[in-house]
């Protein structure tokens, strides 16, 4: 069970019960608590005001976090009156409300004109919202990942959003910038720019700056075709459709689930018979490397990507999307490997993300716990148990609750907390258990 981790770890949610419920010792209790993280990257800024009243903590918790805590009840309010296990529909349109609630509310903290200040506390948030949709796409989405062609080039699309963004705009500007060249295949930087989109899964804007090559455009002001010239236009426009054909590109949409794979073998092997008989493709080095980025060449890929994730990525759009789908955790460490000389050296974000991959919940769950954003925790157990990917039945000894009780527990005496909130607090409970909420009553009224 994922609690026996947790427990053996001391990462089981601690309730400051001397923060919440007592009136001395407050600076050195919200200094410790684990609120302080889930709130802010000061507990003391956040979660307790610099006073021995609690009426005023919640006078510094900002209105984007409340209005996160009351979309999101809205959302847990309606899956408590559904069947305890829903269907992959109920739970993945759940998930995806309480991810937009978490969006909006970043969006909002990064408009605020502090927002620099708050740094660290909108790194939590990014990395939980890039979690959150990890777990959405590979634990909350049901079915078998083999029978989901789809699903590496959503988890490609997951890579570039929370890994690769700034990559992708250093790319896209280059690209712009070498469209207004005259002969911008003269540029050392043309051929690379053009790869480095395939392998982000943009065959469009790759064509889109091929289609600036001298040689191409000059084809469109002879009036008389030459053999040559014919051959040249020829390789050109066989490559356009590739790329404009691309799987897994942005705006193509795949076709119905059984014929993914085919479109997928399609394009693939008219990439091999493009660069194995075309002419002048064998005979331009910089087309020659391209069509071997597009097939997806092991030793190719590698010495054009910096990172694992450049590489992960390159190898989810441009792999074979049903065999990929087997093994993501795989790929990830082998790519990570190719970088790195193991995998110790992971940063704790990528350990989570490896232990999601795996399916190992037990890691994944004790990870996030220990991110301190209680909100998160609360929420996504409560998805991943209605999902039965995992149990929270057995009661946890040491709070008389299930292991998802504890979360809600935690989570609604953290907002509790802050003056105000304590109806979401309350209302949080009440809809799980009659005891929990009982007891929530009692601490709410020996702090009033």
């Amino acid at each position: 069970m994922a609690f026996e981790i947790l427990r053996a770890t001391r990462q089981l949610p601690v309730v400051e019960k001397e923060l919440v419920f007592g009136r001395r010792s407050t600076d050195a209790a919200a200094a410790r608590s684990t609120a302080g993280a889930a709130w802010g990257k000061s507990a003391r800024k956040w979660v307790a005001a610099a006073s021995s009243s609690p009426r005023e903590f919640g006078d510094v918790m900002p209105r984007e976090l409340r209005t996160l805590v009351a979309a999101s009840f809205d959302v847990f309010a309606r899956v408590q009156t559904q069947p305890k296990q829903l269907n992959a529909f109920g739970v993945a349109r759940a998930s995806r409300e309480y991810r937009e609630a978490l969006k909006t509310c970043i969006f909002a903290m990064e408009d605020r004109p502090n927002a620099e200040d708050e740094g660290e506390f909108l790194d939590l948030l990014k990395v939980a919202l890039a979690i959150w949709y990890l777990c959405e796409l590979l634990l909350l989405r049901g079915g078998a990942r083999g029978a989901d062609s789809g699903l590496a080039y959503d988890l490609a699309l997951w890579l570039q959003e929370h890994y690769c963004s700034t990559l992708l705009e250093t790319t896209e500007g280059e690209s712009e910038r070498l469209k207004t060249l005259h002969k911008p295949e003269q540029d050392a930087a043309f051929w690379t720019t053009v790869q480095a989109l395939v392998m982000a899964g943009n065959g469009p804007s790759a064509w889109s700056l091929m289609a600036a090559h001298s040689s191409y455009k000059s084809l469109f002001a002879r009036d008389a075709m030459s053999l040559t010239g014919a051959s040249t236009k020829a390789a050109f426009q066989a490559v356009q459709k590739l790329l404009l054909t691309m799987p897994g590109s942005a705006g193509m949409s795949l076709s119905v689930e059984r014929d993914a794979a085919v479109e997928w073998r399609n394009w693939h092997d008219a990439c091999q018979r493009l660069l194995n008989t075309d002419g002048y493709v064998k005979a331009n080095a910089g087309l020659t490397t391209l069509l071997e980025v597009m097939v997806a060449k092991e030793d190719v890929l590698k010495s054009h990507a910096n990172t694992w994730y450049e590489l992960m990525m390159a190898k989810l759009f441009l792999d074979e999307p049903k065999t990929i789908a087997h093994r993501f955790e795989y790929l990830m460490a082998n790519c990570f490997r190719t970088y790195h000389s193991d995998e110790a050296s992971m940063g704790n974000f990528d350990c989570i993300i490896m232990a999601i991959m795996q399916y190992d919940i037990q890691t994944a769950l004790q990870d996030i716990i220990a991110l301190g954003f209680s909100w998160m925790a609360a929420h996504l157990s409560d998805l991943l148990q209605r999902s039965n990917v995992i149990v929270a039945d057995e009661v946890v000894a040491e709070a008389g609750c299930t292991l998802k009780e504890r979360f809600l527990l935690q989570y609604a005496m953290e907002i509790g907390a802050s003056s105000g909130m304590w109806q979401f607090a309350s209302a949080n409970l009440c809809r799980r258990t009659t005891k929990l909420s009982v007891f929530l009553h009692i601490a709410m009224a020996k702090n009033s």
